[in-house]
């Protein structure tokens, strides 16, 4: 299982806003291509006036076949919703994971045997 966890610095005020665009926007399409949002956080837990809110989005997909099989299907509307996003935050950072026992491939033609 390969987890993404994004992390977006929101300046105060526009995180009810960013939730209905990513709601709307986003999950459809993210959902169609493998990608499931597994939990969102919000960082501090409070709106405080001028300071910035960081969105934290955690997303699952199967396996690292699947994590290039939703960077190759990234459709216009989805390329779109990340400029967007990018035009509202002060920053945005994508953390690609996996469990710290999980045994990697050396490369990438071993995948497969991974998999396994």
């Amino acid at each position: 299982m390969i987890s993404i966890l994004d992390e977006i610095q929101l300046p105060a005020g526009e995180l009810l806003s960013m939730l209905q665009r990513l709601e709307k926007d986003y999950l459809p399409q993210a959902e169609e291509r493998g990608l499931s949002l597994v939990a969102q956080w919000v960082s501090p837990p409070v709106v405080v006036p001028g300071k910035p809110n960081t969105l934290w989005l955690q997303w699952q997909v199967a396996d690292v076949m699947s994590y290039y099989g939703i960077r190759a299907g990234q459709t216009e509307e989805v390329s779109i919703f990340w400029e967007e996003v990018d035009a509202i935050a002060s920053e945005r950072r994508r953390h690609v994971m996996v469990a710290a026992d999980t045994v990697l491939p050396t490369k990438l033609e071993n995948l497969s045997e991974a998999k396994s």
